[in-house]
């Protein structure tokens, strides 16, 4: 058997959505498509982050209410994904996304991929 290494402190879920993002300095809401999601943070498609952004506001509505996080951007790539590191959110917001993420797929357990497109900050 493989020793299999993972970063993972908590599970992520498979999430199909969209999301807004509010960049620091920018009034304008961009969309992110989601892919995964946990109690810590999420990834996504979002072409549309300025180059220079790091802080951000993540909203998603699910079940007729809002789930805000403030996040701050943690790697993105030449394709367009991004990972978001959740920084901050209120009790409220954190007992919406635990019952959000009940609701999904937990994703496998897989090896950290070696992507040297990857940029971390």
């Amino acid at each position: 058997m493989t020793d299999m290494k993972d970063r993972r402190e908590v599970p992520r879920y498979h999430f199909n959505g969209e999301a807004e993002l509010v960049c620091s300095g920018d009034a304008s809401p961009v969309k992110i498509n989601l892919n995964t999601l946990s109690v810590r943070g999420c990834r996504g498609e979002c072409r549309d982050v300025p180059a220079d952004t790091r802080k951000c506001e993540l909203r998603l509505h699910w079940e007729g209410k809002e789930f805000q996080a403030e996040g701050e951007i943690m790697w993105k790539n030449p394709n367009g994904e991004i990972g978001l590191k959740f920084m901050t959110m209120d009790e409220a917001h954190l007992k919406m996304l635990r019952n959000l993420c009940a609701d999904l797929q937990v994703q496998p357990l897989t090896v950290v991929p070696q992507d040297p497109d990857r940029v971390r900050y």
